[in-house]
Order: C-alpha cells, then sequence, then structure tokens
C-alpha cells in the first residue's frame, strides 16, 4: 500500500512538469494558444525544477535549451499543420487525388517523426545538465508522461507498445 500511494504521489508530481515538454510551443497554426505559449508554461517549469532540485544554473541552462527546442520546432510545426490543412481540404473535395493525398500523408508522417527526434534530443540535452540523482528523477518523470500520457493516444495505443499478449498473435 505504502509503494502504490508513493507511485501514486510521485506520478501526480510528474504530471505538471512533464507537460512542460510534452507539446513544443509552435504549434499554433494547428492547436495551441496564440503566439506558442501555454498557460502555465513557467509554472510548470518551475514545479520540474523544485522536483529534480535544479540549481540556479542548471535552471538557466534548461531556460535555453528549452526556448532553443521551441525556436527549431516551431517551422516544423507550421509545416506540419499546414499539410494537415492541405490533406482536410483536399480529403474533403468531391474525387480527392488519391495519389496526393497519400503524398501528403507521407510528408506529414516524415515532419511528426522529425518532430519526435526532436523530442529525444530534447530530453538528452535536458539530461545531460543533470547530475545521477536528478536523471534517475528526470527519466521517472519521462517515464510517467509515456504512461500518463503517451505520444499520439487518441484511442490508439502508443507506437511503440507492445501487443497485447491476451488477445491470439504468436
Amino acid at each position: 500500500m505504502r509503494y502504490r500511494t508513493l507511485t501514486i504521489t510521485l506520478i501526480g508530481l510528474m504530471i505538471l512538469p512533464v507537460a512542460l515538454c510534452a507539446q513544443p510551443p509552435g504549434a499554433e497554426g494547428f492547436h495551441g494558444p496564440e503566439e506558442g505559449r501555454y498557460p502555465g508554461g513557467e509554472r510548470r517549469l518551475e514545479i520540474a525544477a523544485d522536483y529534480l532540485e535544479l540549481t540556479d544554473g542548471q535552471l538557466v541552462e534548461w531556460e535555453g535549451i528549452l526556448d532553443s527546442h521551441r525556436e527549431t520546432t516551431r517551422k516544423e510545426w507550421q509545416d506540419l499543420a499546414e499539410l494537415r490543412q492541405q490533406f482536410r481540404d483536399l480529403a474533403e473535395t468531391e474525387n480527392p487525388d488519391l495519389a496526393e493525398l497519400g503524398s501528403l500523408a507521407l510528408t506529414m508522417h516524415r515532419h511528426t517523426e522529425a518532430i519526435h527526434r526532436g523530442r529525444s534530443d530534447l530530453d538528452n540535452q535536458l539530461a545531460s545538465t543533470l547530475t545521477p540523482d536528478q536523471a534517475e528523477k528526470f527519466e521517472a518523470l519521462k517515464t510517467a508522461r509515456e504512461t500518463v500520457r503517451p505520444r499520439g493516444n487518441r484511442g490508439r495505443p502508443h507506437r511503440r507498445a507492445k501487443p497485447d499478449s491476451g488477445g491470439g498473435g504468436n
């Protein structure tokens, strides 16, 4: 029971700071608030800094890394938003060009993968500023992020999720 309470408490503490990096700002063309700023983003960073016990120097490094990441991914998010709109517009026509729809879908997939790679790079850069104890806590944050809100979870399993072993198959 104690382990379960500790786990739930840790996950609860991890949800807010993890949201800091859950989706890079700059996606406002597709979704998100104006000017790529997410409400409470600074507060989430503050909570993460408290949880990880970041020094002032580490906090400054994190802010710089996050700002750089936001800037570099802003174009990817904007391009992806435009591609999604093109896809929707074409799909809603009376006789959509299926080859063009397929091409747009592949291009959107490539942009999405680039964004995911950027996310992994961000995690690595943030982790490189941490002490071993902080890095352990950071790994727990990342695990909680994937457990609580897996990427791409819109009623579908996470793309790296293991298939359910109880449903037949192998």
